[in-house]
Protein backbone atom coordinates (compact mmCIF):
# COMPACT_ATOMS: atom_id res chain seq x y z
CA UNK A 1 0.00 0.00 0.00
CA UNK A 2 1.38 3.71 -0.73
CA UNK A 3 2.65 4.52 3.05
CA UNK A 4 3.49 8.25 3.30
CA UNK A 5 5.10 9.36 6.15
CA UNK A 6 4.32 12.77 6.48
CA UNK A 7 2.19 15.54 4.56
CA UNK A 8 5.40 16.79 2.24
CA UNK A 9 5.82 12.95 0.79
CA UNK A 10 2.09 12.50 0.28
CA UNK A 11 2.70 16.10 -1.83
CA UNK A 12 5.36 15.04 -3.69
CA UNK A 13 3.07 11.90 -5.15
CA UNK A 14 0.36 14.16 -6.03
CA UNK A 15 2.86 16.04 -7.91
CA UNK A 16 4.37 13.97 -8.91
CA UNK A 17 1.99 11.54 -10.42
CA UNK A 18 -1.09 12.38 -9.88
CA UNK A 19 -0.77 15.82 -11.36
CA UNK A 20 -0.46 14.04 -14.54
CA UNK A 21 -2.94 11.50 -14.32
CA UNK A 22 -6.83 12.06 -16.29
CA UNK A 23 -8.45 10.61 -13.12
CA UNK A 24 -7.07 13.70 -11.13
CA UNK A 25 -8.89 16.99 -10.92
CA UNK A 26 -9.15 19.67 -8.19
CA UNK A 27 -11.25 17.60 -5.51
CA UNK A 28 -8.45 14.70 -6.30
CA UNK A 29 -9.71 11.10 -7.30
CA UNK A 30 -10.70 8.16 -5.85
CA UNK A 31 -8.08 6.54 -5.30
CA UNK A 32 -6.76 9.44 -3.50
CA UNK A 33 -9.28 9.26 -0.97
CA UNK A 34 -9.60 5.90 -0.27
CA UNK A 35 -5.10 6.29 0.41
CA UNK A 36 -6.36 9.16 2.73
CA UNK A 37 -9.43 7.39 4.37
CA UNK A 38 -8.08 3.79 4.64
CA UNK A 39 -4.57 3.27 5.20
CA UNK A 40 -4.08 2.47 8.27
CA UNK A 41 -7.38 0.41 8.72
CA UNK A 42 -5.74 -2.87 9.28
CA UNK A 43 -8.11 -5.90 8.81
CA UNK A 44 -9.90 -3.99 6.77
CA UNK A 45 -10.73 -5.28 2.86
CA UNK A 46 -10.09 -1.62 1.80
CA UNK A 47 -6.29 -2.64 2.77
CA UNK A 48 -5.85 -4.70 -0.13
CA UNK A 49 -7.36 -2.58 -2.83
CA UNK A 50 -5.06 0.22 -1.13
CA UNK A 51 -2.27 -2.82 -2.19
CA UNK A 52 -3.22 -2.83 -5.27
CA UNK A 53 -3.60 0.61 -6.36
CA UNK A 54 -0.68 2.41 -4.97
CA UNK A 55 1.99 -0.44 -4.51
CA UNK A 56 4.97 0.08 -1.79
CA UNK A 57 8.63 -0.04 -4.45
CA UNK A 58 10.71 -3.07 -4.51
CA UNK A 59 12.67 -1.98 -2.16
CA UNK A 60 9.90 -0.61 0.70
CA UNK A 61 11.50 2.88 0.71
CA UNK A 62 8.74 4.82 -1.39
CA UNK A 63 5.84 4.44 -3.41
CA UNK A 64 5.00 2.64 -7.29
CA UNK A 65 3.34 4.93 -9.59
CA UNK A 66 -0.66 4.30 -8.58
CA UNK A 67 -1.85 1.46 -11.27
CA UNK A 68 -5.22 3.46 -12.17
CA UNK A 69 -2.73 6.13 -13.79
CA UNK A 70 -3.96 7.09 -17.20
CA UNK A 71 -1.73 10.59 -19.24
CA UNK A 72 -3.92 13.38 -19.48
CA UNK A 73 -4.87 14.21 -22.55
CA UNK A 74 -3.10 17.72 -23.84
CA UNK A 75 -5.86 20.43 -24.10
Amino acid sequence: MGYFSNGSEGEDYVCRHCASCAHWDDGGCAVWAIQIFHNYDRDSPAEDIINMLIPRSADRLGNERCTMWIAKKAE
